[in-house]
Protein backbone atom coordinates (compact mmCIF):
# COMPACT_ATOMS: atom_id res chain seq x y z
CA UNK A 1 0.00 0.00 0.00
CA UNK A 2 1.58 3.37 -1.16
CA UNK A 3 1.51 6.28 1.40
CA UNK A 4 1.46 9.74 0.89
CA UNK A 5 4.02 11.00 3.58
CA UNK A 6 2.38 14.86 3.22
CA UNK A 7 -0.93 13.43 3.60
CA UNK A 8 0.05 10.77 6.97
CA UNK A 9 1.73 13.42 8.51
CA UNK A 10 -1.55 15.57 8.04
CA UNK A 11 -3.85 12.49 9.20
CA UNK A 12 -1.76 12.46 12.10
CA UNK A 13 -2.04 16.29 13.27
CA UNK A 14 -5.97 15.78 12.62
CA UNK A 15 -5.49 13.10 15.55
CA UNK A 16 -3.46 15.16 17.30
CA UNK A 17 -0.10 13.44 17.64
CA UNK A 18 2.87 14.52 18.43
CA UNK A 19 5.96 15.22 16.26
CA UNK A 20 7.66 12.41 18.08
CA UNK A 21 4.57 10.17 17.42
CA UNK A 22 4.09 11.35 13.97
CA UNK A 23 7.37 10.61 12.91
CA UNK A 24 6.99 7.18 14.57
CA UNK A 25 4.07 6.65 12.53
CA UNK A 26 5.51 8.04 9.08
CA UNK A 27 8.60 5.91 9.54
CA UNK A 28 6.55 2.92 10.22
CA UNK A 29 4.06 2.75 7.69
CA UNK A 30 7.09 3.66 4.98
CA UNK A 31 9.63 1.10 6.80
CA UNK A 32 7.70 -2.28 5.26
CA UNK A 33 5.71 -1.58 9.45
CA UNK A 34 8.81 -2.15 11.39
CA UNK A 35 7.95 -0.71 14.69
CA UNK A 36 11.54 -1.31 16.29
CA UNK A 37 13.21 0.17 13.36
CA UNK A 38 10.48 3.49 12.99
CA UNK A 39 11.21 3.89 17.04
CA UNK A 40 14.73 4.41 16.71
CA UNK A 41 14.80 6.59 13.81
CA UNK A 42 12.02 9.00 15.35
CA UNK A 43 13.67 8.77 18.66
CA UNK A 44 17.14 8.83 17.25
CA UNK A 45 17.84 5.19 19.34
CA UNK A 46 21.48 4.60 18.84
CA UNK A 47 21.98 0.90 16.87
CA UNK A 48 23.95 -0.28 19.70
CA UNK A 49 20.64 0.67 22.45
CA UNK A 50 18.85 -2.09 23.86
CA UNK A 51 16.75 -4.02 21.73
CA UNK A 52 14.37 -5.68 24.42
CA UNK A 53 13.60 -1.46 25.35
CA UNK A 54 13.29 -0.78 21.89
CA UNK A 55 10.99 -4.04 21.38
CA UNK A 56 8.32 -2.86 24.13
CA UNK A 57 8.54 1.12 23.87
CA UNK A 58 7.78 0.16 19.86
CA UNK A 59 5.19 -1.75 21.10
CA UNK A 60 3.35 0.10 23.63
CA UNK A 61 3.36 3.52 21.10
CA UNK A 62 1.43 0.67 18.79
CA UNK A 63 -1.60 0.30 21.20
CA UNK A 64 -0.97 3.88 21.81
CA UNK A 65 -4.90 5.46 21.35
CA UNK A 66 -4.27 8.31 18.87
CA UNK A 67 -1.88 6.36 16.92
CA UNK A 68 -4.00 3.32 16.80
CA UNK A 69 -7.00 5.64 15.68
CA UNK A 70 -4.60 6.98 12.65
CA UNK A 71 -3.64 3.12 11.61
CA UNK A 72 -6.99 1.81 11.72
CA UNK A 73 -7.85 4.61 9.39
CA UNK A 74 -5.69 2.27 7.26
CA UNK A 75 -6.82 -0.83 7.78
CA UNK A 76 -4.02 -2.34 10.13
CA UNK A 77 -4.96 -4.28 12.87
CA UNK A 78 -2.84 -4.29 16.28
CA UNK A 79 -2.86 -8.19 15.98
CA UNK A 80 -0.71 -7.05 12.40
CA UNK A 81 1.17 -4.67 13.94
CA UNK A 82 2.03 -6.17 16.64
CA UNK A 83 3.89 -8.82 14.88
CA UNK A 84 5.96 -6.84 12.85
CA UNK A 85 8.04 -5.39 16.08
CA UNK A 86 11.34 -7.42 14.73
CA UNK A 87 12.22 -10.62 16.72
CA UNK A 88 8.85 -11.17 17.83
CA UNK A 89 10.42 -12.82 20.62
CA UNK A 90 7.59 -14.10 23.88
CA UNK A 91 10.72 -13.47 26.30
CA UNK A 92 11.25 -9.68 25.26
CA UNK A 93 8.07 -9.23 25.88
CA UNK A 94 8.27 -10.89 29.29
CA UNK A 95 10.95 -8.41 30.54
CA UNK A 96 10.34 -6.75 33.73
CA UNK A 97 7.74 -4.02 33.62
CA UNK A 98 10.86 -1.11 34.68
CA UNK A 99 12.96 -2.60 32.61
CA UNK A 100 12.14 0.65 30.18
CA UNK A 101 12.61 3.32 32.83
CA UNK A 102 16.18 2.36 33.47
CA UNK A 103 17.21 3.11 29.77
CA UNK A 104 18.17 6.68 29.19
CA UNK A 105 17.36 6.37 25.16
CA UNK A 106 13.71 5.71 26.34
CA UNK A 107 10.78 7.73 25.41
CA UNK A 108 9.12 9.50 27.67
CA UNK A 109 5.32 8.81 28.95
CA UNK A 110 2.85 10.84 27.54
CA UNK A 111 -0.73 11.05 28.51
CA UNK A 112 -3.38 9.03 26.66
CA UNK A 113 -6.27 11.17 25.07
CA UNK A 114 -9.54 10.62 23.14
CA UNK A 115 -9.96 11.48 19.20
CA UNK A 116 -11.01 15.38 19.06
CA UNK A 117 -13.54 16.38 16.63
CA UNK A 118 -11.07 18.77 14.29
CA UNK A 119 -14.25 20.72 13.43
CA UNK A 120 -15.54 21.28 17.10
CA UNK A 121 -16.07 25.34 17.72
CA UNK A 122 -15.74 25.82 13.87
CA UNK A 123 -18.48 27.67 12.02
CA UNK A 124 -17.98 25.93 8.96
CA UNK A 125 -17.92 22.52 10.48
CA UNK A 126 -20.86 23.82 12.49
CA UNK A 127 -23.15 24.63 9.57
CA UNK A 128 -22.78 21.30 7.34
CA UNK A 129 -23.39 19.33 10.53
CA UNK A 130 -26.32 21.11 10.98
CA UNK A 131 -27.07 20.35 7.00
CA UNK A 132 -26.74 16.64 7.39
CA UNK A 133 -28.50 16.17 10.98
CA UNK A 134 -31.54 17.57 9.09
CA UNK A 135 -30.68 15.88 5.69
CA UNK A 136 -29.73 12.43 7.00
CA UNK A 137 -32.74 11.54 9.41
CA UNK A 138 -31.13 12.36 12.67
CA UNK A 139 -33.81 14.49 13.54
CA UNK A 140 -36.43 12.09 13.10
CA UNK A 141 -35.08 10.29 15.92
CA UNK A 142 -33.38 12.38 18.27
CA UNK A 143 -35.89 15.66 17.33
CA UNK A 144 -35.19 18.64 14.99
CA UNK A 145 -33.44 20.57 18.21
CA UNK A 146 -31.81 17.59 19.73
CA UNK A 147 -34.22 17.15 22.35
CA UNK A 148 -35.19 13.23 22.13
CA UNK A 149 -37.73 11.52 20.52
CA UNK A 150 -38.03 7.91 19.44
CA UNK A 151 -34.40 8.19 20.39
CA UNK A 152 -32.08 10.01 23.58
CA UNK A 153 -31.71 13.27 24.41
CA UNK A 154 -28.70 15.16 22.88
CA UNK A 155 -28.89 18.22 24.33
CA UNK A 156 -28.67 17.20 28.22
CA UNK A 157 -26.25 15.80 30.12
CA UNK A 158 -27.41 12.11 30.21
CA UNK A 159 -25.47 10.05 28.29
CA UNK A 160 -25.42 5.82 28.03
CA UNK A 161 -22.04 4.98 26.82
CA UNK A 162 -20.22 8.48 27.34
CA UNK A 163 -20.28 11.68 26.33
CA UNK A 164 -16.40 12.12 24.58
CA UNK A 165 -15.69 11.93 20.91
CA UNK A 166 -14.56 9.00 20.34
CA UNK A 167 -17.40 7.46 22.11
CA UNK A 168 -20.02 9.19 20.14
CA UNK A 169 -18.27 8.75 16.57
CA UNK A 170 -17.95 4.96 17.68
CA UNK A 171 -21.79 5.16 18.22
CA UNK A 172 -22.88 6.47 15.19
CA UNK A 173 -20.24 4.24 13.30
CA UNK A 174 -21.66 1.17 14.58
CA UNK A 175 -18.72 0.08 17.08
CA UNK A 176 -20.29 -0.35 20.14
CA UNK A 177 -22.01 -3.75 21.20
CA UNK A 178 -25.64 -2.78 21.93
CA UNK A 179 -25.66 0.46 20.42
CA UNK A 180 -28.77 1.25 18.29
CA UNK A 181 -27.91 3.54 16.01
CA UNK A 182 -29.41 2.15 12.26
CA UNK A 183 -26.55 0.63 10.53
CA UNK A 184 -26.57 2.68 7.69
CA UNK A 185 -25.10 5.80 9.33
CA UNK A 186 -21.74 3.32 9.92
CA UNK A 187 -21.01 4.18 5.93
CA UNK A 188 -20.99 7.90 6.65
CA UNK A 189 -17.38 9.41 5.69
CA UNK A 190 -15.64 10.66 9.40
CA UNK A 191 -15.73 14.20 7.61
CA UNK A 192 -19.44 14.32 8.23
CA UNK A 193 -19.75 12.14 11.08
CA UNK A 194 -16.98 14.77 12.77
CA UNK A 195 -19.52 17.94 11.21
CA UNK A 196 -23.19 16.25 12.53
CA UNK A 197 -21.11 15.75 16.01
CA UNK A 198 -19.94 19.57 16.12
CA UNK A 199 -23.10 20.24 15.40
CA UNK A 200 -24.86 18.26 18.30
CA UNK A 201 -22.30 19.98 20.68
CA UNK A 202 -23.98 23.63 19.85
CA UNK A 203 -27.16 22.42 20.84
CA UNK A 204 -26.16 20.91 24.54
CA UNK A 205 -27.78 23.14 27.24
CA UNK A 206 -26.62 20.09 30.35
CA UNK A 207 -23.96 20.69 33.39
CA UNK A 208 -21.07 22.38 31.50
CA UNK A 209 -18.99 20.99 34.31
CA UNK A 210 -19.61 17.74 32.52
CA UNK A 211 -18.42 18.74 29.18
CA UNK A 212 -15.32 17.03 28.26
CA UNK A 213 -14.60 17.94 24.25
Amino acid sequence: MSINPKQLTDICSVHGLTEKQTQFVVAYMGNGRNASAAYRTAYNVRRNGSANVVTVESSKLLRHPKIRAVLDEFGIPLAAARASAPGGNRAQERQEPNAAAKQSDAAPSEPTFKKLNPFTGKEDGIAAGKILYNQIGCQGCHGGGGGGGMAASLIDDSWKFGSDDETLYKLIKGQIPEQTMPVVYSSLPDEQVWQILAYIRTLYKGDPSKINW
